[in-house]
């Protein structure tokens, strides 16, 4: 039997009413036991003492609910806080390692300047103190530029110096700077001697940071050892007598058998020199 259309409609209208009626209950329910629980205990009448009891769990239900969730903000919020604290820390500790860094540098530079200038002091007045500003350390080529120059009274040929020893050589010069061959350069060589026992050698550059001693014959392989000192001999007008150029770092013996196979380290590091002094008129014992 067909469903009348008018009897479906009013059961629909009749569910409805009582939905809404179940909800303003509702809602009327909820102020009525918010009102009894923000009430002082001793106002409260019989009904919402009733109705306090009666909700009482589920108020402490919801209570626990609302504090964790709150809780959970709160740690949240206290993340986040930290992690801004820690990028900021972060930087300052970024920043403070690159002014460190600049510092020790400065230091650095400081120390060699003033090396420079005592050993000037002690050695010479006729000496031109310059900074290096360009240097090419590459394909065997080790050369660096100074900002003086002829009208400084640089000159070719003159001795470059360190705050310990020699350098290199002046090989050109323009109006306002130098060009200086380092005696690690492979084009250089220097007349020197070797230790106490004052054993000729040429100081070859390696092309990289070492010095090759060329020409010591195999008969000197008792007294030349590691460790002793290698300084320019004077007489070939690149250095004076007794100048300080490195150390013995190896000794063995050559495949011909007639010299040494002999390397030195430099007594400067060449490659972290930001100052020198060039000698501009030549020494006299």
């Amino acid at each position: 039997m067909p469903l009348d259309p008018r009897s479906a409609d009013a059961h629909d209208g009749a569910v409805n009413l009582r939905r809404a009626i179940l909800f303003v209950s509702f809602i009327l329910l909820v102020a009525i036991t918010t009102q009894a629980y923000r009430q002082d205990p001793r106002d409260r009448g019989p009904f919402q003492r009733t109705l306090v009891t009666l909700t009482s769990p589920v108020a402490y239900v919801f209570s626990g609910i609302g504090g964790f969730f709150g809780n959970i903000g709160e740690w949240v919020k206290s993340h986040n806080v930290t992690v801004e604290r820690v990028a900021v820390l972060e930087d300052e500790v970024r920043g403070g390692q690159a002014a460190l860094s600049r510092l020790e540098g400065l230091e650095a530079e400081n120390r060699q300047l003033r090396d420079l200038l005592a050993v000037r002091a002690t050695i010479t007045p006729e000496s031109v103190v310059a900074r290096v500003i360009a240097r090419n350390p590459g394909g065997g080529s080790r050369t660096l530029r100074i900002n003086q120059g002829s009208s400084d009274g640089v000159a070719v040929g003159q001795p470059v110096l360190g705050g310990i020893g020699f350098l290199g050589q002046i090989v050109d010069v323009t109006r306002h700077t130098a060009g200086v061959l380092m005696a690690t350069d492979r084009r250089s060589a220097v007349s020197v001697r070797i230790g106490p026992h004052a054993i000729p050698a040429i100081a070859l550059g390696d092309g990289d940071r070492g010095l090759l001693l060329d020409g010591v014959p195999e008969q000197a392989r008792e007294q030349v050892v590691e460790g002793m000192i290698v300084y320019a001999a004077g007489d070939d007008g690149l250095a004076w007598a007794s100048t300080l150029l490195g150390t013995v770092e190896a000794v063995s013996d050559h495949a011909a058998g007639l010299f040494l196979d002999v390397r030195a380290t430099p007594a400067e590091d060449l490659s972290a020199a930001q100052w020198v002094y060039v000698v501009v008129e030549p020494l006299h014992e």
